[in-house]
């Protein structure tokens, strides 16, 4: 049984003596903003529905306080941790514990944080670096094989931008990625408060389960969408003779089936379209690249 200091969220308190013991100023650039609200922190355990023996992928776990809620929930931890420092202290004060385990190195290049027995469902549960939320998301639904449910405490407006949805402003390709393979039960707002130091921006939680119908796009699909949308306030019409000429006729027919007309804008365009496109791109070689 681990021992009760260890169980425990870090307070303010203790996140500061921690810090100025090990030298470390909190970095910007890293987004380092450390939770210091036991409260959200048992938030993200509850809404993460843990179970003992769950294996669960934190990414980022800074000086752990959100680790101590995992490991006192049983859970069999994977971590990341790119900050040297904070790498080794997570090494030191955690060694005992055969259900911990951590690398150190960058989450985006390592977005499963060296889990690699797949043969069982596993989750994550992270406080994200802001600045890292949506490459790190990216580069996990490129992997093999995904997580059944991730509970995340991101930058609210990187979380209003994951999950928007069309005809709004927000709406981007990683929305179309991401709402293609999970669902988003749980929105929760968090106070800057929460942190130390005290961020300038808005968090959020969410919780978003695996769809059981989840599908991925192929590169070439993926290539397109993120190409369309870099000139999202063009019409369909003239981003297709630009980005897939070859496919121009194939395209306007599908949006001609889903009652679009070409002048639509890529924001208006539904998330089932988007799908229906992966599907023919995967299908049917395009046509001789030439213009319409």
């Amino acid at each position: 049984m681990l021992e009760e200091s260890i169980l425990e969220p870090l307070s303010l308190k203790r996140t500061r003596l921690l810090l100025e013991s090990l030298g470390i100023r909190p970095s910007k650039q890293l987004g380092q903003n450390f939770l210091i609200d036991k409260n959200i922190v048992w938030k993200s355990i509850q809404l993460a529905q843990l179970r003992p023996g769950d294996r669960v992928i934190e990414i980022g776990s800074g000086l752990g306080t959100l680790t101590r809620a995992l490991l006192a929930q049983q859970c069999c931890v994977f971590a990341i941790e790119f900050d040297q420092k904070l790498y080794r202290f997570l090494l030191e004060i955690f060694t005992k514990i055969p259900d911990f385990h951590i690398i150190q190195g960058d989450a985006v290049a390592h977005p499963l944080a060296g889990l690699s027995d797949f043969t069982q469902p596993f989750k994550i549960v992270a406080n994200l670096p802001y600045n890292i939320a949506t490459p790190w998301i990216d580069a996990l639904l490129e992997q093999n094989y995904v997580p059944t449910s991730m509970t995340l405490m991101l930058q609210k407006e990187a979380a209003e931008r994951l999950l928007a949805h069309p005809n709004s402003k927000q709406f981007s390709a990683i929305s179309i990625f991401l709402s293609a393979m999970y669902i988003c039960k749980v929105f929760f707002p968090v106070a800057r408060s929460s942190f130390f130091p005290e961020p300038k921006i808005n968090s959020a939680i969410v919780y978003l389960e695996q769809l059981a119908d989840s599908q991925r796009f192929t590169p070439v699909a993926k290539k397109l969408i993120r190409n369309i949308f870099t000139q999202r306030r063009k019409q369909m019409g003239s981003l297709l003779k630009i980005f897939a000429p070859g496919w121009y006729k194939s395209i306007c027919e599908l949006l001609e089936q889903h009652r679009y007309i070409p002048s639509i804008r890529p924001e208006q365009l539904s998330v089932p379209f988007w799908l229906d496109l992966n599907t023919l791109l995967e299908n049917h070689a395009p046509l001789r690249a030439t213009r319409p």
